[in-house]
């Protein structure tokens, strides 16, 4: 089985993610200019993750690695998944977040043994992204594929692990459904109400995720309906 740091993942070169004066910081919403994930599709490329001499893509701020971001939602109860991470990336260990994440991969952009992709769309993106969602969550009553609702982006640069990461942020509405983590890294999970994410925001709280941080505001308005 092929290990996480041999296995090849999507990025875009910094240069062209953020060309056209397009670099931004924090949290930027879907209907903006320009249109991050149209570049994405247009200019992606697979390298390995590890590091060998810094060229892998943990290591090398050349590149942006793109990771959905879901947050899963029950809008009648003003509630968000939320989940402590223990997963593969180290330096995120311990953290609340309310996304589910993960890298896209070479194999989500490729078709299966009939010769079709495995979900409508047919994009590496959501392809990744689908993927991620059913390998970390069992979401039971749900009668069809989800549908993820393209909500935003994030970046930021500060810490190490920002500055080789580009969030795609997605919402999935699971009103009535019941969510299960099926993943071991996602630990403690539970659905939160947004006063009690806001004030731990509030105070700043250090095992907040900063994706979590940074995301947060603008979904808990989308929750609330502002």
């Amino acid at each position: 089985m092929e290990s996480k740091e041999d296995s090849r993942v999507l990025v875009v070169k910094r240069e062209i993610l953020f060309a056209d004066d397009a670099y931004f910081t924090g949290f930027r919403g879907v209907n903006t200019d320009p249109d991050f994930e149209k570049r994405i599709e247009e200019n992606y490329e697979f390298i390995r993750r590890g590091s060998i001499g810094n060229c892998g893509a943990e290591e090398n701020p050349k590149y942006k690695q793109i990771i959905p971001f879901m947050f899963l939602t029950r809008k009648k109860d003003k509630t968000i998944f939320t989940s402590r991470y223990f997963g593969a990336e180290e330096r995120l260990t311990g953290m609340l977040t309310i996304g589910v994440m993960g890298h896209i991969e070479e194999h989500d952009c490729q078709e299966n043994p009939e010769g079709q992709r495995r979900f409508v769309k047919g994009s590496p993106i959501y392809e990744g992204a689908l993927r991620e969602l059913s390998e970390e969550v069992e979401i039971i009553g749900l009668k069809s594929d989800p549908i993820l609702i393209p909500f935003g982006y994030i970046n930021l640069d500060k810490l190490p692990v920002d500055l080789v990461h580009f969030g795609l942020v997605y919402g999935l509405l699971v009103d009535g459904l019941e969510v299960r983590a099926k993943d071991e890294s996602l630990a403690g999970s539970r659905f939160m109400k947004t006063e009690e994410l806001g004030d731990l925001l509030r105070e700043d709280n250090p095992k907040l995720c900063t994706w979590t941080k940074v995301a947060f505001p603008y979904i808990k308005n989308f929750i609330e309906g502002h």
